[in-house]
């Protein structure tokens, strides 16, 4: 009778374990596609609580209307915002067209070089394997293949970015109008969600929300200090470099280094070969000091200024950010935080209590 109850028992755990990640797993579904479909709403939502205690300064010391004072920081922030996309994309434009004018040159330029060491190399073929010469001759013929189709692959870019304009222009549109809304109705929309959330969850929900809402937007703070801080390091060292189109390519550099599968090597690493191959090793190695810069900045700063921005044990979220490495890849790095933000905030509000003691009941 002790081992059939026990074995009912074992049953049980094992149901509700399994009911217990479904369910998580298709909150997480309906949580990615939310923010896809949301997005604008979700960005309008960030605006108006960061703008919050400057519109209650406006409100109470100024004696503004509510929504004067929303429409004034609303205004201030995007055309601030506007601003600096206006004289990064102004920059990146000029950088960008000088750039496609000049593309046959580098490409003609990496073609005659690459016959250059080709040729070199060609004297010491006849000591090297059948196969080994099938395989460098393959290589060869794919490098050369893929620099031929660079600069198609550019001006699809370019004309991708271009047939976009129309849906970005959309999106801001529709986010400064519901950052405007949300930051006049702040109160009007909290006591509403507050009155949605059943009495007995009411508290810890609202402690959910505040803690992951903090978390989201640290994480978001500590992205956008990493990416300017590689963007600047990039921009300071192609200049002493005496490179060209340091502001486009800091910009991107900055931009791809907040990607976790691609990094900042996804630029650094062909620039360093084409670099070695066209003749300019000093080139390349202060590309490489380059690189190893900002490999480190990121490596160094995150581990710092993402636990107190997002309100974790330092060595938590370096414990988190190393078994999503390895369970997931790159992606992992910003998935672990996330992962022991959530934990923690259900934690603190006794929801893991209660679904430990609900799998164990």
């Amino acid at each position: 009778m002790e081992k059939r109850s026990t074995t009912i028992r074992l049953l049980s755990l094992a149901f509700k374990s399994i009911l217990l990640i479904l369910a998580f797993f298709l909150a997480f579904r309906a949580l990615l596609l939310s923010i896809s479909l949301l997005s604008p709403f979700i960005v309008a939502t960030l605006v108006a609580f960061s703008i919050e205690r400057p519109v209650r300064f406006m409100e109470r010391r100024l004696r503004l209307p509510r929504s004067t004072a929303s429409m004034v920081m609303v205004v201030v922030v995007f055309a601030i915002f506007g601003l600096l996309v206006a004289w990064a994309s102004g920059k990146i434009a000029a950088e960008l067209a000088d750039l496609t004018t000049k593309l046959p040159y580098f490409q003609g330029l990496f073609n005659e070089r690459s016959a250059g060491v080709a040729a070199i190399l060609r004297d010491y073929m006849h000591l090297l394997p059948q196969d080994v010469l099938n395989t460098l001759n393959n290589g060869a013929s794919l490098v050369l293949e893929r620099a031929t189709a660079l600069i198609p692959a550019i001006l699809a870019a370019v004309l991708g970015l271009v047939a976009l304009l129309p849906n970005a222009l959309m999106y801001v549109i529709i986010t400064v109008i519901a950052s405007f809304f949300i930051s006049r109705d702040l109160e009007s929309w909290r006591r509403k969600a507050v009155a949605l959330v059943p009495t007995a969850a009411k508290k810890p929900g609202l402690q959910i929300f505040s803690r992951l809402m903090n978390a989201l937007w640290g994480w978001a703070k500590t992205q956008l200090i990493i990416m300017t801080a590689t963007a600047i390091v990039v921009i300071i060292g192609l200049s002493i470099l005496e490179a060209r189109y340091v502001v486009l390519i800091g910009v991107l550099i900055g931009i791809v280094d907040a990607l976790p599968v691609l990094g900042p090597g996804a630029v650094f690493l062909p620039w360093v070969a084409y670099s070695l191959l066209t003749g300019m090793p000093l080139f390349a190695l202060g590309l490489l000091v380059m690189y190893g810069i900002v490999v480190v900045i990121r490596h160094i700063i995150e581990p710092i200024i993402l636990p107190e921005n997002v309100g974790l044990d330092p060595l938590a979220t370096l414990l988190a950010m190393y078994i999503g490495l390895r369970l997931i890849g790159f992606m992992g790095l910003a998935v672990g935080p996330i992962l022991l933000v959530s934990y923690s905030a259900l934690e603190e509000a006794g929801v893991v209590g209660k679904i430990k003691d609900w799998l164990l009941a």
